[in-house]
């Protein structure tokens, strides 16, 4: 075993007191050799209470041994700040009390020693001590503060001291502090050494739990030496849902010494759909690991892009334009061409144009729009307002339009309107807008804004630069239902929103209501930096009538089934939850395993929520 490091030792001395003198005094390494789940290298000083709100409960806090073969111990120190003097030290075997034997028990470091016990293979032993809680003291129990290992604090709570024919009932309220592991330490003989190679996998996760199609995906995860060599390489088993278990060498890059962690990752190849990923520690330096099959982490994960999101259906680009510009009217067969080839490819190009410069068309909005993408010379277009390089938004002048087009298709449509209702009353001027979408989970709830103008197209020119004779502008932005930057939405946790939008008089007055549209599109705060103010979404709606642009391929329609068990989802899927025939909520996870019967899954998507009935046997 290490020794524990010596700044620790100073640690101790300054947190503990004048027990600290005596835990000194006998060698703080004698408390740390032996097995454990806490983090050796942690002391006193950085130690964690916890226990339960009642006076005169008696609290047992233990460890469980792994199941190793033949395994001998006889002694136990531990760490804590209850004080009891009619404390226990307890030793279970499965549900069976093997020891219950009496301890004044300290506030510090605990030594306590018992008639030798072997384990069998196969059998869990539980080892720790017992402590009941008085005023003031009802949270005595000390966790190392560190990464939670479940069987590192196992909690029993009961009205009395455990005799020999109890049968206390096990609980988890320690776990759910998550305070981490209980720093007791139990001396063993290993004469088949069982105990020489063994690692504790500690929180894995992924880099999202949305995850690309056919991509290999980062998992992280902590490795933790609970054994007594040094660890040199180590294999990790995995699955999707319940299929084939793989297994795949993972180099460790340097050795781990024992009570020792370290953080790696490896990629691993995603599956379409919902479900769930199976990890564990199969071999440590190339001998089975104890902890493989009751340490399994289960994360869950979505398939994302043809199995999740809709891909980019929709492009935004605002032209910056005026009369007084002589190239500016060039650019009006690039826009249409890129119009009609994206239309192709089933991308829907909306457009607009922002009159400046002191042009006749000009609006308050378009020069307040000009300054916050920095569109200088003109003609210039802004698409998506997408990023290409740092600081620098995808403004393009005339001849890149389609190719600027088809880089900002790359991204994920991000937002969908899934009704939109509008209406115009002519002789009154008045304007009524009311739009319902819906946002994906990995969008941005928290700065989405909306954005509404009424375009106008064939206006006649006054005296257009650049051309000789009459002109009509196309897209010409007449008239905001918003602010220049959007109105901020109000997103509901599954990312729907709605919103109802008015204008009425001003520049709608002189519109030409049969040249006319809306264009809208939600985007990011324009406040961001240039890197998150990207739209999300935009689409053409007429003056008055009704518009969705949701549309569903068949890929998209989702199917839930079961497979031993878990319920799993093929298709568009952002979230699901499955009821029983009482309409009761009983999970929202692929990780649960369903009892037999009759359930209702309810799944959600950009598209809407589909319900179905499916049988678990």
């Amino acid at each position: 075993m290490n020794k524990v490091r010596i700044v620790l030792l100073s640690l101790i001395l300054l947190c503990m007191g004048s027990y600290g003198q005596k835990a000194l005094a006998q060698a703080q390494n004698e408390y740390t050799q032996g097995f454990g789940y806490a983090d050796k290298n942690v002391g006193p000083a950085d130690f964690k209470d916890t226990g339960i709100q009642e006076e005169g409960k008696v609290l047992t806090a233990l460890i469980q041994m792994p199941d190793g073969d033949g395994i001998q111990i006889n002694k136990v120190d531990f760490y804590t700040h209850a004080e009891d003097p009619t404390g226990k030290l307890v030793v279970l075997e499965e549900g069976k009390v093997l020891l219950a034997q009496d301890l004044a028990i300290e506030s510090g470091w605990n030594t306590a020693s018992f008639p030798e016990i072997t384990t069998q293979k196969g059998k869990r032993y539980f080892i720790g001590y017992q402590a009941k809680t008085k005023k003031g003291n009802t949270y005595g129990i000390s966790f190392d503060g560190q990464e939670t290992l479940k069987e590192g604090a196992i909690g029993l709570v009961s009205d009395t001291y455990l005799v020999k024919d109890t049968q206390a009932e096990l609980t988890d309220i320690w776990a759910k502090r998550k305070a981490g592991t209980l720093p007791i330490y139990v001396s063993f003989k290993d004469p088949k050494g069982s105990l020489e190679n063994v690692a504790y996998l500690i929180e894995p996760y992924f880099s999202k739990t949305l995850v690309d199609a056919g991509a290999k995906e980062k998992l992280r995860y902590k490795i933790r030496n609970l054994g007594t060599k040094q660890i040199d390489n180590i294999d990790l088993v995995y699955s999707f849902s319940s299929g084939e278990e793989k297994t795949v060498n993972v180099p460790v890059g340097f050795p781990v010494a024992s009570s020792d962690k370290m953080m790696t990752k490896f990629d691993f190849p995603t599956k379409g759909g919902s479900g769930y990923f199976t990890v564990a520690v199969k071999n440590v330096n190339g001998k089975a690991n104890i902890f493989t099959e009751g340490q399994k982490e289960i994360l869950e994960y979505i398939v994302k892009m043809e199995n999740g999101a809709i891909p980019k259906k929709t492009v935004l680009i605002e032209k910056f334009t005026s009369e007084n510009c002589p190239n500016c009217p060039a650019v009006d067969p690039v826009l249409q061409g890129t119009h009609e080839e994206m239309a192709k490819k089933n991308v829907d190009v909306n457009i607009i144009a922002y009159h400046v410069d002191r042009d006749f068309l000009q609006l308050d909005e378009c020069v307040q729009l000009q300054r916050l993408s920095m569109a200088g010379v003109l003609p210039v277009m802004n698409y998506d307002r997408t990023e290409i390089k740092e600081g620098v938004l995808a403004l393009g002048a005339i001849f890149d339009c389609l190719e600027m087009t088809e880089k900002v298709c790359k991204n994920d449509q991000l937002a969908i309107f899934e009704d939109v209702n509008s209406s115009f009353d002519v002789a009154n001027n008045k304007l009524k807008l009311s739009v319902k979408g819906k946002l994906y989970p990995y969008a941005f709830f928290e700065d989405a804004h909306i954005t509404a103008v009424v375009v106008e197209d064939n206006i006649p020119a006054i005296q257009q630069g650049g051309v000789e004779g009459k002109y009509l502008h196309q897209h010409a932005a007449r008239a905001f239902l918003t602010p220049a930057k959007g109105t901020p939405l109000n997103v509901a946790p599954d990312g729907s929103f709605s919103i109802d939008l008015t204008k009425e008089g001003g520049t709608l007055e002189k519109i030409d209501p049969d040249n006319s549209y809306i264009i809208l599109w939600v985007n990011r705060s324009l406040d961001n930096p240039m890197s998150k103010r990207q739209v999300l979404a935009s689409l053409k709606a007429p003056l008055t009538g009704k518009t969705s642009a949701v549309e569903m391929p068949e890929y998209a329609k989702p199917y839930a089934y079961v497979q031993e068990g878990h319920i799993l989802v093929q298709g568009a899927v952002d979230h699901f939850e499955v009821y029983d025939l009482t309409g009761t909520l009983v999970t929202s996870s692929s990780k649960e395993v369903l009892s037999g019967g009759v359930y209702i899954v309810r799944v959600h998507n950009a598209y809407g929520t589909f319900t179905s009935k499916i049988l678990v046997r």
